[in-house]
């Protein structure tokens, strides 16, 4: 069972606000991405096709990667009912099987009257290297009373 979505007051966010996650990416991760997307590239799923690349191994999807910024907008920051609006991907360097990496979402800037945030990503391996980056922005609609 999933773990149920955060709801936090968007009157209490503060610029400088992070939220992060911790994700390891093995076979059974990249073999479910693929189902999902239809993306079966040989550079994530076939070792020997991989070798004979410059990166010498399998590639993660990097929009697997992303994919877990999904989960900090709608589970941790803003929360639940939050709405990601816009967002950019840099992929500085390739996640490999077996890499455990950390995503960090942090508050750069709060606009009140139209509740938006905006919103740096980072994600870094077990190695503190930089894999990817990035920016967006996110509305928090206002709660109806019932």
């Amino acid at each position: 069972m999933p773990e149920a979505a955060l709801a936090t007051d968007f009157d209490g966010i503060r610029q400088g606000d992070r939220a992060v996650i911790v994700k390891r990416f093995g076979e059974e991760e990249v073999a479910a991405f693929a189902a999902l997307s239809g993306d079966y590239n040989p550079l994530h799923m076939d070792s020997r096709f991989a070798e004979n690349t410059r990166f010498g191994k399998r590639v993660v999807h990097g929009m697997l990667v992303a994919s877990f910024v999904s989960t900090l907008v709608g589970m941790h920051l803003p929360g639940a009912g939050a709405l990601w609006m816009q967002q950019t991907f840099r992929w500085r360097k390739p996640v490999f099987l077996g890499d455990t990496v950390e995503i960090v979402l942090e508050v750069t800037q709060k606009s009140p009257g139209a509740r938006l945030l905006a919103i740096r990503i980072s994600a870094t391996n077990q190695d503190g290297i930089g894999v990817m980056d990035g920016e967006g922005a996110v509305h928090m609609p206002a709660w109806k009373t019932l």
